[in-house]
């Protein structure tokens, strides 16, 4: 009897929002004050090949300049988009940052590999960027499909055992870095930063939310909000 092969059958895979957020350039200039602000007053030594990045540096709290309001209520927007289109009905939520801050890289710096583990969902917005500052790359700690462990590596592909091309053996993605580009994607994805190869600074501004249930008197899959919290 002859061999009768079928389609591959496909779990969701990973899925990386993105688009424009249509913040004017002068309101883009008042998000790099606040930056440059914050960076000079703990800027990086010299020939330090890590970004500098606010959180790190005590400036975690840009949600709470209330002169950025009109840009969170966007981040909040692109957020619940970006829910409905994994199929997460973003109704039944609010969304909170509990977290944001500025980045800024000049050439040979990078933002080495990280998650937000503690988030819901992880946002990126550049207000400045220039060509060759380090484009974003997620990717996966275990690959679905990497049938021996550590397979889907650099030598693997370099050798020719993992396709570059197809697309159920794809272990990252790159974004390269655009004025006025957003990325949202869960909190949980690995994603590091290439180093700068530019003379000009890299600006990135950084959200994490958190999801809680409007209603949870039925429903448990999610955190209470946090008016039904207490401190002990």
């Amino acid at each position: 009897m002859e061999i009768k092969k079928q389609n591959l059958g496909q779990i969701a895979p990973l899925s990386i929002g993105s688009g424009y957020l249509g913040v004017e350039e002068s309101e883009r200039l008042d998000l790099i004050k606040i930056i440059d602000g914050q960076y000079e007053k703990t800027s990086l030594p010299e020939g330090d090949t890590k970004a500098w990045t606010g959180d790190s540096a005590g400036y975690g709290n840009l949600q709470n300049h209330q002169e950025l309001t009109p840009f969170f209520n966007k981040v909040g927007t692109v957020c619940k988009e970006y829910c409905e289109d994994i199929g997460v009905n973003p109704a039944k939520f609010k969304f909170s940052v509990a977290r944001s801050w500025g980045t800024r890289s000049v050439i040979g710096q990078n933002i080495s590999a990280h998650s937000h583990d503690y988030a819901h969902l992880s946002f990126v917005y550049y207000p400045k960027v220039s060509e060759d500052c380090g484009h974003l790359v997620f990717s996966l700690d275990a690959p679905p499909n990497e049938v021996i462990p550590g397979l889907f590596c650099n030598e693997g592909y370099e050798c020719g055992i993992i396709s570059y091309t197809n697309p159920n053996s794809i272990n990252s993605m790159a974004y390269e870095p655009q004025e006025d580009l957003y990325l949202v994607f869960p909190a949980k994805t690995i994603h590091t930063t290439l180093a700068s190869k530019s003379l000009e600074s890299r600006y990135s501004i950084a959200a994490d939310v958190i999801l809680t249930l409007k209603d949870s008197e039925t429903i448990e899959l999610g955190l209470p909000c946090i008016s039904e919290w207490i401190d002990v």
